[in-house]
């Protein structure tokens, strides 16, 4: 009698992770609305340093709804609509599959975000570090009305990119890693995406940009032997560290290209039926050309800036993977008309091989340059200054509005 008696609450177990697969299949708009407001929510509102008083700005002309009305700053009002116009995408296609018109649903997702734009400013005000203006929130709800405008074109420009990416992945499976490395890669350059188009900050970045050969790598050495000479041990141990972590971007990035080389040439040579040394010299040449114009947009990225020991390491890690594509894509499957041209077995060991040098890398970044402090003080103050809070020091340093 009790084995019959817990065989219900088995199957019961059994299914509740069944259910949840099935809601979230069902409800993946709804759950990206959730979540996509949460950010907006965490990202308005930390560091989380809220004092008992409000903030009072200088330069404020006046005040509207308790808000204070400064200058328009044309960087703010991009990132501020930019910010917003996913959630007006992502609450009127809520609405709209509730049963809503799609015209009429912009009424209540305008609404909404002006309710929550109008709080999350007047909760900036307490805050020591972020600022709060009324031109702020009106680019939230600009941001929010565009992205309820134009969800159902939207909508409709998704729906069939889902349906050819599943097509190429099908068909194309190479061509579609291809084209997700490089995305990965363009994105990585333009870390942390905190990008200007303003002419001064350019011409100032065209200035400060290292032309010569691993310069930066030299200015840090210059660093590390003044600093060497001096009784500044945590400027000696930060400057080293900043050694490391350059060198091992340039290997990364060498890497990273050498994948992308060989993920072209095996498109190529299988899809476009090229021989090996015309697919290697097409691949080359798009690493080359990908290569010079994601650095080149770095000019606009303010906290990174034009680095040519960048391009230098990514063209020579093209080139690497190039060289190694006759012994690599030889033992690589023909495709096949199945998904994946490799099965689930023997797609395993290669996934764990690439989970492990992701790793491998990410723990000689973290760890550089190395030298390990043991001492219960060491450690206590390396545990005082852990920033908790995820992109904390990002958003007080970057990003006040």
């Amino acid at each position: 009698m009790s084995d019959e008696r817990q065989k219900p609450h088995t199957a019961q177990a059994n299914l509740a992770p069944g259910r949840l697969l099935v809601f979230l299949r069902r409800r993946p708009v709804e759950i990206a609305t959730v979540l996509y407001l949460a950010t907006i929510v965490y990202n308005s509102l930390v560091p989380l340093d809220f004092s008992e008083t409000a903030s009072e700005f200088e330069k404020a002309t006046g005040y509207v709804l308790g808000l204070p009305v400064v200058g328009i700053s044309i960087p703010d009002a991009a990132s501020n609509v930019g910010f917003y116009i996913p959630l007006g995408v992502l609450l009127c296609a809520t609405l709209v599959r509730a049963g809503w018109s799609r015209w009429l649903a912009v009424i209540p997702t305008v609404i909404f975000a002006a309710g929550l734009s109008y709080l999350m400013e007047l909760a900036q005000l307490w805050s020591q570090v972020r600022m709060s203006t009324t031109f702020d929130c009106l680019y939230n709800i600009a941001g929010a009305m565009g992205g309820a405008v134009i969800s159902r074109p939207l909508v409709l420009i998704a729906g069939h990119a889902a349906r050819k990416f599943t097509d190429e992945l099908r068909d194309r499976p190479s061509l579609v890693l291809t084209g997700l490395l490089g995305f990965a890669l363009a994105v990585i350059a333009l870390l942390p995406m905190d990008v200007t188009f303003s002419v001064d900050r350019l011409w100032i970045a065209v200035k400060n940009a290292h032309v010569v050969p691993f310069e930066k790598l030299r200015e840090i050495a210059e660093l590390h032997r003044w600093e060497g000479e001096s009784t500044q041990f945590a400027a000696y141990h930060r400057m080293l560290r900043d050694w490391w972590m350059l060198t091992l971007d340039y290997v990364t990035w060498g890497v990273l290209y050498a994948a992308l080389a060989l993920a072209a040439c095996y498109y190529l040579s299988t899809h476009c039926r090229m021989g090996a040394l015309r697919a290697a010299l097409h691949a080359l040449g798009l690493c080359v050309v990908y290569s010079i114009g994601s650095s080149s947009l770095q000019l606009f990225v303010i906290s990174r800036g034009l680095d040519v020991t960048v391009p230098i390491s990514q063209i020579g890690g093209a080139l690497l993977g190039t060289l190694l594509q006759p012994l690599v894509l030889n033992r690589a499957p023909r495709p096949s008309k199945v998904l994946w041209p490799l099965g689930p077995e023997q797609a395993k060991p290669l996934l764990a091989l690439g989970l492990a040098v992701v790793m491998v890398g990410i723990g000689l970044r973290e760890t550089a340059p190395f030298r390990f402090e043991t001492s219960t003080d060491s450690i206590a103050s390396q545990i005082e200054r852990v920033d908790w809070l995820p992109l904390g020091t990002y958003q007080s340093a970057r990003f006040h509005v």
